[in-house]
């Protein structure tokens, strides 16, 4: 169990680290508006 766990926080950990740039785009144009 303990396992899965594990490999599901990694996935999210590796998703967050792929979006953050997109997330800093997006905050950056909802300052704009």
């Amino acid at each position: 169990m303990g396992d899965i766990f594990d490999l599901l926080i990694g996935e999210i950990s590796a998703t967050h680290e792929f979006a953050k740039p997109y997330i800093k785009l997006l905050e950056e144009l909802a300052l704009k508006m």
